[in-house]
């Protein structure tokens, strides 16, 4: 019993296979009662074709056919030829016109016939006129028309027939084939000097289809000559190697690599005066020679009294969160905050507290502030004073891109660039995109036409590194870049004032004024090395309480922690919502024309 069953089971299986493996030819409950063709070579070589298919859909309700007729086939490895097909007109038996549309379908055109709106059932007569060029071959000793009729429809065709006229009494020889693609199964027709009749033998299954070959004396029509284009490249023949593409693809990248060059040489190279400007007063001024050096000469105190973030700027030609952070304690040592440490109890006796800060507004007037300390100070107090340090998350970014454009704005009143360096570096990031979309364009186009992609390669790899070179393209006026020497100067005297910790012993205040500078330099390791040792609470107790800041390594750590939290605050934006997705010679069908087609 349980073998029955398995050997049941088996049959289902196989059967459900089958079914499942038969072609997407298949399109049972209609037929074609018949499919006629009458082929007219003309004097010029033209095909002048009309079909007429009698279509029966019995009760079923459609919107008419469509005829796919092949319009490219490959000829060798790399052509395709190609027939120049019009159609000329669609009506039904009686000679009224029919909707339809034309499209193109890969390499076929389909002629879709019918109204959307419109269903239909029972026997209908379709009747397509087109007209195809091309599509003769031509040989030594004879001109030959090689086409298949019908094509490969999913339905059976009843009756299947051509008809082939040529220009004067000019046919040597007819055949014809029927089957499915490369039988030689043979056909019935007739033939006479001007004209040659073709039909089926039987009735053709879906899928088989009738293919006739009438070869003509020579001279009849123009010599054929068959349209050929060049197949699309594979990816790998955009770049063929050959001493053009090879040589070119080198004169590109030379070339680039030279515009790089030239670029950063014209427009990214700093200005300076001949000497030492403010010692001088020579305002002569030349570009920046290459791999000049700067006479650095150590300043002990900031160059023209500039703040934190102006130098930050001058030096690295951008307004960053680093600027930023450091005009947030320069303001508290300037008296215009006061910063809190506050600790909750958290667990073992503090230790692992959550630490926040307190800041709270003075009663110091803001007059003598530059636009950008304003901007920082409504930001930090826009909700009231006081106000914690984690409050400001997800509220102050709109204050930071303001306070860095103000500060961009002050370096171009004063005179230090050329072009604002935001602006510099995104106007050279976007020719580099130019640049690069240039390369990758005209590498697909060479390549897909010539296979010459190598020329025109090199430019993407040049626009990659135009992207990396944009960042050094914002240009120091002779201004700009005394400040930057002496601001070096003034960088190089907190990094190395520990080896001077005696000159300091008696200069305490100076830990708290150049500790904003500290921490724009990164080096307040270094500046609170200069004070190990000392208590340094009297120049801080006025703007910063609640840690412990006795000694100035210490403080300094504390500071630190500071410093990192308002960075992180400060940059820090309101999240978005969103989900996810997840997306042997002759034989049927070897000739031209064919195709096949529908319903719907």
């Amino acid at each position: 019993m349980k073998g029955q069953l398995a050997i049941r089971f088996l049959i289902i299986i196989v059967a459900v296979t089958i079914a499942a493996a038969r072609p997407a030819l298949a399109d049972e409950g209609w037929v074609i009662d018949s499919f006629e063709a009458r082929i007219e070579v003309t004097q010029d070589g033209t095909l002048q074709i009309t079909e007429s298919i009698a279509a029966d859909f019995g009760g079923l309700s459609k919107h008419g056919i469509f005829r796919d007729i092949p319009v490219v086939y490959e000829f060798g490895d790399k052509l395709n030829r190609v027939y120049d097909l019009e159609v000329r007109s669609v009506t039904d038996g009686g000679g009224r016109s029919l909707k339809h549309e034309i499209s193109r379908e890969g390499s076929y055109l389909r002629v879709k016939i019918g109204d959307p709106n419109v269903t239909i059932s029972g026997a209908q007569t379709y009747r397509i006129t087109y007209a195809v060029r091309h599509a003769l071959n031509g040989f030594a000793d004879h001109d030959e028309l090689y086409w298949n009729v019908n094509g490969q429809w999913p339905v059976r065709t009843e009756r299947t027939s051509a008809t082939v006229t040529v220009p004067g009494d000019g046919i040597r020889e007819v055949t014809c084939y029927q089957g499915r693609q490369g039988s030689r199964e043979a056909c019935r027709f007739e033939s006479a000097a001007h004209s040659a009749t073709f039909s089926s033998t039987r009735a053709l299954p879906e899928g088989q289809q009738l293919t006739v070959v009438v070869a003509m004396a020579k001279g009849l029509v123009p010599e054929p000559q068959p349209k050929l284009e060049r197949q699309p490249r594979e990816l790998e023949e955009f770049f063929e190697a050959s001493p053009v593409t090879i040589g070119g693809g080198l004169v590109v990248l030379v070339a680039s690599l030279v515009l790089l060059a030239s670029t950063w040489w014209r427009f990214g190279r700093d200005r300076r005066y001949t000497t030492i400007y403010y010692l001088t007063d020579n305002p002569n001024e030349e570009t920046r020679p290459l791999f000049a050096g700067d006479p650095i000469v150590i300043e002990y105190e900031p160059p023209e009294k500039l703040r934190p973030g102006q130098l930050g700027l001058i030096l690295d030609e951008s307004a960053d969160t680093l600027d930023v952070t450091a005009t947030a304690v320069d303001l508290a040592v300037r008296g215009y905050v006061i910063i809190r440490e506050v600790k909750d109890e958290g667990y073992l006796g503090g230790m692992f507290g959550k630490r926040d800060w307190e800041m709270t507004r003075t009663a110091k007037g803001d007059a003598d502030l530059l636009d950008y300390e304003r901007t920082m100070l409504r930001g930090l107090f826009a909700s009231g004073s006081p106000v914690m340090l984690s409050q400001l998350k997800n509220k102050f970014y709109t204050y930071l891109k303001d306070a860095k454009q103000e500060l961009y704005r002050d370096a171009m009143k004063r005179r230090w660039f050329i072009m604002r360096p935001d602006l510099a570096r995104v106007l050279w990031f976007a020719v580099a995109i130019v640049v690069m979309a240039v390369g990758v364009a005209g590498a697909s186009f060479l390549g897909l036409y010539l296979g010459a992609g190598l020329i025109a390669a090199p430019l993407a790899p040049a626009g990659l590194l135009l992207v990396a070179l944009a960042r050094w393209m914002p240009k120091r006026t002779a201004r700009g870049r005394e400040v930057m020497r002496r601001a070096l100067g003034f960088r190089q005297y907190v990094a190395t004032a520990e080896t001077s910790r005696h000159r300091l012993n008696e200069a305490t205040n100076l830990f708290a004024e150049y500790l904003p500078y500290a921490i724009v330099f990164r080096c307040v390791d270094k500046w609170a090395r200069a004070f190990q040792g000392l208590d340094v609470s009297a120049t801080t107790q006025t703007w910063y309480t609640g840690g412990s800041p006795v000694m100035a390594t210490q403080f300094s750590r504390d500071l630190q922690d500071f410093s990192s939290a308002v960075s992180s605050t400060v940059v820090s934006t309101p999240g978005g919502s969103g989900g996810s997705g997840f997306g042997g010679g002759g034989g049927a069908g070897g000739g031209g024309g064919g195709g096949g087609g529908g319903s719907w």
